[in-house]
C-alpha cells in the first residue's frame, strides 16, 4: 500500500498509552503553584535546615577525605612492609661479606642499598635509631634480649639485631635489639 503525501502516519499506540501520555503533557504544562503559609513554614526553620544540612555535607567530606588517607597510609603501610624483608638481605650480605671479597660487588650492592634507602625516604619511611649505647625506648624499641656489660650503661643498647622503621611518624616495625644489665656481682655477701 502506498502512502499518500501529507497524510500523517497510523499510530500503533492504544488508546491506554496516549491517555498516559496526555496527561503527562498536561503535568508539565500545568503552573507550580508556591507552598501555601503553613506549608512553607518559617523562613528561619528552611534557613536552620539550611545550615544544619550543609554543615553534615561538611562533615561528610571532611570524614571521607580522612578515611581516604586512612586506606593510602594502611596499603603504602603494607607494601612497604613486603619490602623491608628484603632491605633486611641487603643489610645482612653488607654485614657478613668476606674482608677480601670483590670490591666492585661490595661497592654495587652498597649503592643498591643507599637506592633503596632514598626511595624509602622519599615515600616517607625512616630507620629509627638504635645505635649501641642509646636510651631504650619500649614504644619503637623491642628487647630480644639482655647481656651484662661493663662498657656500656645498665638500660641503654648494646646491639641492634633488626632496624625498625616508621612510615610518617607511624611505627612500621620496632627495632630489634639487645639491652645491656650491670654484671653479676660476683662478690659473696655476708
Amino acid at each position: 500500500m502506498a502512502e499518500e503525501k501529507g497524510k500523517p502516519k497510523a499510530s500503533k499506540t492504544n488508546g491506554a498509552d496516549q491517555e498516559r501520555a496526555a496527561d503527562t503533557v498536561a503535568a508539565e504544562e500545568a503552573p507550580v503553584e508556591a507552598p501555601s503559609d503553613e506549608e512553607a513554614g518559617d523562613p528561619g526553620d528552611w534557613q536552620a535546615r539550611y545550615i544544619r544540612l550543609a554543615a553534615d555535607m561538611d562533615n561528610f567530606r571532611k570524614r571521607t577525605e580522612r578515611e581516604l588517607a586512612s586506606r593510602h597510609e594502611a596499603g603504602l603501610a603494607r607494601a612497604v612492609m613486603e619490602f623491608l624483608p628484603v632491605l633486611d638481605s641487603l643489610d645482612r650480605s653488607l654485614e657478613s661479606a668476606p674482608a677480601g671479597q670483590d670490591e666492585a660487588w661490595r661497592t654495587g650492592v652498597e649503592k643498591i642499598h643507599q637506592q633503596f634507602l632514598e626511595a624509602l625516604t622519599r615515600i616517607g619511611v625512616q630507620p629509627i635509631s638504635a645505635e649501641g649505647g642509646s636510651a631504650l625506648d619500649p614504644r619503637i624499641h623491642e628487647v630480644l634480649a639482655t647481656q651484662p656489660s661493663t662498657d656500656i650503661e645498665a638500660e641503654k643498647i648494646l646491639q641492634t639485631f633488626q632496624v625498625g622503621y616508621t612510615l610518617n611518624e607511624r611505627l612500621l616495625r620496632p627495632a630489634k635489639v639487645i639491652v645491656a644489665v650491670a654484671p653479676p656481682d660476683n662478690q659473696s655477701q655476708e
